[in-house]
């Protein structure tokens, strides 16, 4: 079965800190809600290319734990 590749992993920055990461499959939406989000940030940008939702989680779990493994066990501010 072909898998849809329309996934990608996404970084949010506030004055070059990440503050989140996240998946997504429509960056425009992504996008705007977080405009509309009382979140302060500088930069938002996908840093994969598409991929299927599993690759995708896969991706955001190995680049949270990097994060956390520089930054005292700490996930971003804005990521629970």
């Amino acid at each position: 079965m072909l898998q849809v590749k329309d996934t990608f992993v996404y970084v949010v920055k506030n004055q070059g800190e990440i503050v989140l990461m996240g998946v997504s499959n429509d960056f425009e939406a992504t996008q705007d809600e977080h405009d509309h989000s009382s979140m302060e940030f500088t930069e938002i940008r996908p840093v994969t290319e598409d991929m299927t939702g599993e690759q995708a989680e896969l991706v955001l779990e190995k680049l949270l734990s990097e994060y956390r493994q520089t930054h005292e066990g700490l996930n971003p501010l804005y990521n629970f």
